[in-house]
């Protein structure tokens, strides 16, 4: 078993929730396994919850290639909002949402991180006709 979770809170939110140790392995299938559920329940665009409040970081995990390629795996992938207190991930999400212009914000809970997606989710998604 995988120390993550993948799932739908709601249409256009996908929560990726991270727990249990992190290596930069299981980090690459997280993101792997993140677009082919999108792939394969609902290819539409999407904002992504990453909660890595019950995950154990090390400084290993955050390699800033491996999460610039993360960051730009899906492109359906509208806004990201993690969960986290930690300060290595705050400071990897900061240099990639940099460099790669990324629309990113930080909370502290996933009821705080549900309520932002909801807005993002309306702010980005594309009109329909």
């Amino acid at each position: 078993m995988e120390p993550y979770e993948i799932r739908w809170l709601e249409k256009g939110i996908l929560l990726l929730d991270r727990f249990g140790p992190m290596t930069p392995e299981n980090f690459r299938q997280g993101s792997i396994d993140r677009k082919n559920y999108v792939d394969e329940t609902d290819p539409s665009p999407y904002v992504l919850i990453l909660d890595y409040s019950k995950a154990q970081v090390h400084r290993t995990t955050f390699d800033l290639r491996l999460n610039m390629w993360s960051a730009s795996l899906d492109p359906r992938m509208l806004y990201t909002i993690i969960v986290s207190d930690h300060t290595l991930v705050s400071t990897a999400a900061t240099l990639v949402k940099g460099v790669l212009k990324l629309k990113l914000e930080f909370c502290k809970n996933q009821t705080d991180a549900l309520a932002r997606a909801r807005a993002a989710y309306v702010r980005l998604l594309p009109p329909t006709e």
